[in-house]
Formats: C-alpha cells, structure tokens, sequence
C-alpha cells in the first residue's frame, strides 16, 4: 500500500459506493500511515458506514490497520465515512473494498438492525509452509 487521501478539510468526508441490486455486502476500509507527512505521529479517527458508527480506527506507523464489516446495504448504495476526533489529527483512508456476499452467507444474525464486524483472526495452523509431490505435474501446498 504506497498511496492515501489526506482528509485536510471537513469533520466527516465520505465516499459513497453504488451496490447493484442492493444485498448484503463486505467493506474493508484500510489504511497505512508509513509517516507520508514527516511527523512520526499517526492518526486517530472515527469509521462510519451508512451513518453509523463502525470503528476507531488507531493508525500505525509502519503496518497496515484493517477494518471489515459485512452488512446490508439498503438503496442500492453504502457510503464510508471518515471523522475527525482530533484537533490536529488528519484522516485518512489507503483503501476501500465493497464485495456483493451471497445471500445464503452469514445467515444467522438480524439483517435489518445489525452488521458483523470483525473483532479478530486466529490462524490455528502450524505456520510452516510443506510441500508435497502427488503426481510429477501437480504441486500442493499444505498449510
């Protein structure tokens, strides 16, 4: 992630994304501060979708800050909003990802008056990469 928008003007600015047909959906809003302004000192701010709010999102210098959410979108279009919370503190947003989600995915929660958010993710793998040979044309990686 090399590039960003600098949110310099404004206590909310947002981005509005059409979603054909409406349905439930996946947005990843993320951001990478990578010291773009000199100051060593990144940023906290608010994360809203469709007017509610999502997350504070609390920025790193040097790693990727990732948010996801997966709800309904209502009208045929989701809006993603930045907040400023701080005097002095800019937002910003790396990326903004919105995927149509199957209808029959994540089934079990209250579409009309809730979202999933995403708390956390556990690899309960090992992490060593093995490879093996099945047949001399095919190679599988297992992890």
């Amino acid at each position: 992630m090399r590039t960003l928008r600098v949110f310099s003007a404004g206590e909310r600015n947002c981005y509005s994304v059409d979603v054909p047909g409406g349905g439930q959906i996946l947005v990843r809003a993320s951001f990478f501060y990578g010291n773009y302004d000199g100051r060593h000192s990144p940023p906290t701010f608010g994360l809203e979708f469709d007017g509610n709010r999502w997350a504070a999102v609390r920025t790193a210098e040097d790693e990727v800050v990732q948010h996801e959410a997966i709800y309904v979108a209502r009208g045929g279009r989701t809006s993603v909003c930045v907040v400023r919370t701080k005097a002095g503190e800019l937002p910003f947003v790396s990326a903004i990802e919105v995927r149509a989600l199957g209808e029959k995915m994540y089934g079990r929660y209250d579409r009309n008056t809730s979202a999933l958010v995403l708390a956390g993710r556990v690899a309960a793998g090992r992490y060593v990469v093995r490879l093996d040979r099945l047949q001399p044309k095919f190679v599988f990686f297992f992890f």
